[in-house]
């Protein structure tokens, strides 16, 4: 009984540190790749809440179209840089946004868009690699463009 235990503990005495490097806990790509599947997930949220705005807002549904088409394509280049820093896919859960009012909606998006941006902005000041650092430089300014976007829609449909 005591050899079986000895046993069962010499093989764990490395688990932790096998563990860490197989779930991605060695050095700084986890921090990063944590980083990206949260950028990853907002702009999907974005995506499907501008979607949604779309339909119930007529007369702003091609520019809220076009902003979910570009939130689209940085999901897709997110995915691409996580892809390439940690060997792993990420797909958030589908979500369906809940809307209690359009104009109160486009608010919070601008917030959010606002927010976002200065996220990728840390991001690149934080980041090592010179890709991932002009992606996130160039997603910044994207999601600034947002931002604007939702203001011009917000003072408009005041």
């Amino acid at each position: 009984m005591i050899a079986m235990l000895n046993e069962t503990k010499n093989a764990l005495e490395g688990f932790e540190e096998v563990w860490s490097r197989v779930s991605g806990g060695a050095g700084d790509a986890p921090d990063e790749s944590a980083l990206l599947r949260g950028f990853i997930t907002n702009a999907e949220r974005a995506s499907e809440l501008y979607c949604l705005l779309a339909r119930r807002m007529s007369g702003c549904a091609d520019a809220l179209r076009r902003l979910a088409m570009e939130e689209r394509r940085t999901r897709r280049c997110m995915e691409g840089e996580l892809f390439l820093l940690s060997g792993d896919s990420f797909c958030p859960a589908p979500a369906c946004p809940v809307v209690h009012g359009c104009l109160s909606a486009l608010r919070r998006a601008y917030i959010d868009e606002l927010d976002s941006a200065r996220a990728y902005r840390e991001a690149a000041k934080a980041t090592e690699c010179p890709q991932r650092q002009t992606l996130y430089l160039r997603t910044a300014r994207v999601e600034q463009c947002h931002a604007e976007c939702l203001r011009a829609l917000v003072m408009r449909s005041i």
